[in-house]
């Protein structure tokens, strides 16, 4: 595989995934939270289009395209979440029980 060009991304550089359609990379980005949209049609300058930011306290990490559409998955943003600021803590017990869903997923 050879390198044909770079984008910065609107200046977003923590990519996750992207989709390409009909001659632009759409990307989803952790952080900032959102997703940008890279114009390819030259491989070797690809440009930034547009950087569309999430809703507050939201990630854009899954897209999908097809024809005309567009799908953006809002998810929760993990780490905005209170005690899971650091990553560190991640570990401590199940993600479940971080974010407060355990125990109303057990509870029904």
């Amino acid at each position: 595989m050879k390198p044909l060009g770079n984008s910065g991304q609107c200046g977003r550089q923590c990519g996750v995934q992207f989709m390409v359609n009909k001659g632009h990379a759409i990307i989803g980005n952790m952080f900032p939270d959102g997703f940008s949209v890279v114009s390819c049609q030259d491989q070797r300058n690809p440009k930034p289009v547009a950087c569309v930011p999430a809703p507050f306290n939201i990630w854009n990490i899954h897209l999908l395209g097809h024809e005309d559409l567009l799908m953006v998955i809002n998810a929760k943003h993990m780490f905005a979440a209170e005690g899971l600021q650091v990553e560190a803590r991640h570990y401590e017990c199940t993600l479940g029980k971080k974010v407060g869903r355990a125990a109303k997923m057990h509870s029904k």
